[in-house]
């Protein structure tokens, strides 16, 4: 899901050219470790390591703000979630945005901890306050589900975004989120 909410893809592919440096053998004598041992022992390399830029393309993406219920009711789970957002940290944004009834962000080494910040509460409200603040248009919302419906200013800054909601729990509830969401997947713990 985390990889569909950030392509960028519009009508056609977007692809996007970067640099990679590659490992070569090269005929070329350069200091390498091999070499410099090679030759005092007697021995002249015929290849040496070296390395190499190459231009590759790749489908361009954006990372994706992950808000994370630490609410009381998704305290058996929280340890799940946690690991998969570490497993999937490629394609989050670097601060991952915990949530109850007030959002307090936290860094890939804090969620590799399981530090939890909590009020208790759940409320979608704080939420969307934070994306029409921060201008996110890229979520997923990770929750069990009962956060309460947005209404107002906060349905439509969750309805603009490109939302994707996770479900989680043995009581999920995807009726709260579903209007708004693009994307609704249910996890399996």
């Amino acid at each position: 899901m985390l990889r569909r909410l950030g392509a960028r893809l519009t009508g056609g592919r977007v692809r996007q050219i970067g640099d990679d440096a590659v490992s070569i053998l090269t005929p070329i004598p350069c200091l390498d470790r091999r070499s410099i041992v090679m030759r005092p022992l007697g021995s002249q390399p015929l290849l040496y390591s070296g390395t190499s830029t190459l231009r590759r393309m790749s489908d361009a993406s954006e990372r994706v703000h992950v808000y994370v219920d630490v609410s009381g009711s998704m305290n058996g789970i929280v340890g799940s979630v946690y690991g998969a957002i570490h497993d999937c940290r490629e394609w989050v944004h670097p601060v991952i945005h915990l949530f109850s009834n007030s959002i307090s962000d936290a860094s890939p080494q804090e969620i590799k901890k399981g530090v939890v910040r909590s009020t208790g509460g759940t409320d979608i409200a704080c939420v969307a306050e934070h994306m029409a603040n921060n201008k996110v248009r890229r979520a997923c919302i990770i929750t069990d589900g009962w956060v309460g419906k947005p209404i107002g200013a906060h349905f439509d800054t969750l309805a603009r975004a490109k939302l994707g909601v996770a479900l989680a729990g043995n009581s999920a509830n995807s009726y709260d989120l579903s209007e708004v969401a693009n994307q609704v997947v249910t996890l399996t713990t």
